[in-house]
């Protein structure tokens, strides 16, 4: 069966499961909010950007590979003193000897079995000790893949979103469920309990392009970053296919990821370029990459690292728009004070290049947003003194802040 619903933009969605958390955090809800949607389109992704944006740790769990003793606990065997005539596994020989025996008040020792502790309980009331520790508000339990669990767990599933506990373990207090899944048949979905299904608020989410580059794309390599910031929304889709790769954030994110061990296995350009070419076609497609070897292409006529080292004074941009976009992108390889100065007198030198300033200067925004993330002291550093630089007071009173103040207003319009 499908699962089917009004699907809204993942922004959107996103921001009413934090509100979902935010009620079972004080008690106002015990539904376990459920993110559906394609594969590949950034569920899990959104979410855990959501958890960190509202002060939650995060524990991701993907319930579709796990077996069954991770949810009931494994039996400890041990022996109690029982009356005998409890006891039904007797042939009627033995019963009738017991018989005497229970008639006499005495009893006999039978084997028993408690269980212990399941995995998953345990596993996540440590993750939300160690989240509490560290300052969070609590933690957002993520469990991934719930359409993929067998029909013999769902019946642990009714008890953990039911009670919050498996087996009469309880689930710490600071931790919250929220749940994710693909909500087609396509996908391995073999249908819910009902009482399962009721304990599940559903939430229907289509990819939404702009939320994920300003809040996780833009923070890929710059190959992609760059390209998923211009008008290729339908390279960017989800995971649609079934007969092969195709473009989606997961896809492209794993590509991402993968580019720097490309880069220093390959001696020149065009051995990178083949080998990420493949790489590119394994993982989003043959139409997909080619429009992102293009854009490669383009991309790396600019050696933005032998721009900064050399730090022309008379550094131009050119007047071609394609170009001025790409160039725009200077800004993701700053790394010292000296290169954010060089970045402020390219901006005063070309005043004219609006596409350039403007798509400059959304970077820099969506890039200063997440600066408490930068891992480089330096280049956190960089950034700070490049804010610093464009709202000084000779920056504000020159040209350069009108068309940096215009360039904002497009942006936020």
């Amino acid at each position: 069966m499908d699962f089917k619903g009004t699907e809204k933009h993942m922004g959107l969605v996103m921001d009413v499961i934090g509100t979902e958390v935010n009620n079972a955090m004080h008690g106002r809800t015990e539904m376990v909010p459920t993110v559906v949607g394609d594969p590949g389109i950034g569920k899990s992704a959104s979410l855990k950007y959501m958890a960190k944006q509202r002060g939650f740790g995060v524990y991701t769990i993907s319930l579709g590979a796990l077996p069954m003793e991770y949810f009931s606990g494994l039996p400890e065997f041990g022996e109690i003193m029982v009356d005998p005539k409890y006891i039904v596994t007797f042939s009627q020989e033995q019963k009738d000897a017991m018989a005497v025996k229970s008639a006499a008040g005495e009893k006999v020792v039978a084997k028993t079995a408690e269980w212990t502790m399941a995995d998953l309980v345990r596993s996540i009331n440590l993750a939300a000790e160690a989240s509490i520790e560290s300052g969070k508000k609590g933690l957002i339990v993520l469990l991934d893949d719930v359409h993929l669990v067998e029909p013999i767990v769902q019946k642990y599933l009714f008890e953990f979103f039911q009670n919050k506990t498996l087996q009469n373990f309880k689930l710490h207090e600071s931790a919250f469920l929220v749940a994710a899944m693909n909500g087609k048949d396509s996908a391995g979905l073999e249908g819910f309990l009902s009482a399962v299904i009721n304990r599940m608020a559903f939430y229907h989410a289509k990819f939404d392009k702009e939320y994920w580059y300003e809040n996780i794309g833009f923070g890929l390599h710059p190959y992609i970053a760059s390209f998923a910031s211009g008008p290729n929304d339908k390279f960017f889709t989800g995971a649609n296919a079934t007969d092969g790769p195709s473009p989606s954030p997961r896809a492209w994110t794993d590509l991402s990821d993968a580019i720097q061990g490309f880069e220093e296995d390959s001696a020149d350009i065009n051995t990178l370029n083949l080998k990420l070419q493949m790489a590119a076609e394994a993982r989003v497609g043959i139409e997909g990459a080619v429009e992102f070897m293009k854009h490669i292409k383009l991309f790396q006529k600019f050696d933005f690292e032998d721009i900064f080292k050399k730090k022309d004074p008379n550094f131009q941009v050119s007047t071609d728009i394609s170009d001025q976009i790409l160039t725009a992108f200077i800004i993701r390889y700053i790394r010292t004070k000296e290169d954010a100065e060089y970045l402020k007198d390219i901006l005063e030198k070309n005043l004219d290049k609006r596409t350039f300033i403007s798509i400059f200067i959304n970077e820099f925004v969506t890039m200063f947003r997440s600066i408490s993330d930068m891992q480089d002291p330096k280049s956190k550093e960089a950034y700070m003194h490049l804010s610093e630089l464009l709202s000084s007071e000779d920056a504000v009173d020159s040209k350069l802040m009108d068309i940096v103040v215009e360039a904002l207003t497009d942006i936020r319009s």
